[in-house]
C-alpha cells in the first residue's frame, strides 16, 4: 500500500524560511488553497490562512514555517479520513488503522480521529447498529457471530454485544439457522449423510450458531430429508 501520508524525511513540508510566492484556490468551496513557498507545494485551509496571516510576499519565520509544515501534515492525514469516509463507514479504530497504513504518524492519526468524532463523522455507536442491523437482516449470521464480527472492526466488545442484541431482538435463532440450513443442504444431496451433516455443523459453527441450535437443527433437517 502507497504511503502516500508519511511525513518528508526532513520532517517539514515548508522551507524553514522563505517567501510566499503564491497562494491560490484549488476547489469550487474555496476550502482548500495551493500555497507555494519558494520551490514547495502544499495544500493548505482557510483556517490556516487566516492563523499564519498567508498572503503572497509573506515572509515566513522558521517557527513559523516549522508550525505550518506539522498542520500542513495533519490538514493531509485529515482529507485523506474523509476521503476513506466516503468510500464506507469505519469504526474509530479501523480509520486509525488505515491511516497510520498510509504512513500518518500516531499522533496525527489520533488527533484527526478525535476531530472527526466530534464532528459526528465517526461515530462506533451508530456504526455498529447498522453494520449488526445488516448482518442480521442478509448475512444468515447468529448474534454471537455478529458481535464478533464487530469487536474486529475495533467496536468496543460491550458496545458490538449491544448492537448486536438490539439487531437480534425478536429473532428465534433456531429459526434462523433452520432456514440458512436448508438452503446450504440443497447443494449437499448427493453426499452421503455422515459427511452431509459433518458439512452443515461446521456451516452452522462458523455463523456462531451454538451447539445445542446446531444439534437440534441438524437433527431436524437431517430425519426429515431421510423421510424424503
Amino acid at each position: 500500500m502507497k504511503r502516500d501520508l508519511a511525513p518528508p524525511p526532513e520532517g517539514t513540508l515548508i522551507p524553514s524560511a522563505g517567501t510566499v510566492a503564491g497562494l491560490r484556490a484549488i476547489d469550487s468551496t474555496g476550502a482548500r488553497f495551493e500555497l507555494r513557498v519558494g520551490e514547495s507545494v502544499a495544500t493548505v485551509s482557510a483556517a490556516l490562512i487566516a492563523e499564519y496571516q498567508l498572503a503572497a510576499g509573506k515572509v515566513l519565520t522558521p517557527s513559523e514555517a516549522e508550525g505550518l509544515s506539522r498542520s500542513v501534515c495533519r490538514l493531509r492525514v485529515f482529507d485523506k479520513a474523509v476521503a476513506l469516509l466516503a468510500l464506507r463507514a469505519r469504526s474509530a479504530r479501523d480509520l486509525r488503522t488505515a491511516l497510520r497504513r498510509r504512513g500518518a504518524v500516531a499522533a496525527d492519526a489520533n488527533a484527526v480521529v478525535d476531530q472527526l468524532q466530534e464532528l459526528g463523522l465517526v461515530n462506533d455507536a451508530a456504526f455498529a447498529q447498522a453494520v449488526a442491523q445488516g448482518r442480521a437482516n442478509a448475512s444468515g449470521m447468529s448474534r454471537r457471530r455478529v458481535s464478533q464480527v464487530l469487536a474486529r472492526k475495533g467496536i468496543d466488545l460491550r458496545l458490538a454485544d449491544q448492537a448486536a442484541r438490539e439487531a437480534f431482538e425478536g429473532v428465534d435463532e433456531t429459526d434462523a439457522a433452520r432456514a440458512i440450513a436448508e438452503r446450504r443442504l440443497r447443494s449437499l444431496g448427493r453426499l452421503d449423510d455422515a459427511v452431509r451433516r459433518r458439512r452443515l455443523h461446521a456451516f452452522l459453527v462458523r455463523r456462531g450458531f451454538s451447539s445445542d441450535v446446531v444439534r437440534r437443527v441438524l437433527d431436524e433437517l437431517l430425519r426429515g430429508h431421510r423421510d424424503d
